[in-house]
C-alpha cells in the first residue's frame, strides 16, 4: 500500500519477516516514501539492524512492549 499514495506517519515493523527481514522492508520502503518514521520492534538485539540510519528516522522498541512504552517511542520519534 506504500505505493498507492496512502499517508503513513509512522512504520512499526518487527526485525523478524517471513521473506526478508524488517531493515530490509523498511529499506524497501524507503524508495518509495521519503521522510519515513519507524519503529523497529523485535524481541532481538538493536544492533541486528543494518539500515542507513541517514535515511530514516528510528527507533528501536524490544518486545515485549507496552501501550506505554510504544508512546514513549512514537514521542522520540517526535
Amino acid at each position: 500500500r506504500l505505493a498507492d499514495g496512502d499517508h503513513i506517519d509512522v512504520l512499526v515493523v518487527d526485525l523478524a519477516l517471513p521473506d526478508m527481514n524488517g531493515a530490509e522492508m523498511v529499506a524497501e520502503a524507503c524508495g518509495l516514501r521519503d521522510h519515513l518514521r519507524v519503529i523497529f520492534a523485535s524481541g532481538h538485539n538493536a544492533q541486528d539492524i543494518k539500515l542507513d540510519a541517514a535515511k530514516v528516522k528510528s527507533v528501536f522498541l524490544g518486545k515485549p512492549y507496552d501501550i506505554r512504552q510504544l508512546a514513549e517511542a512514537l514521542a522520540r520519534l517526535g
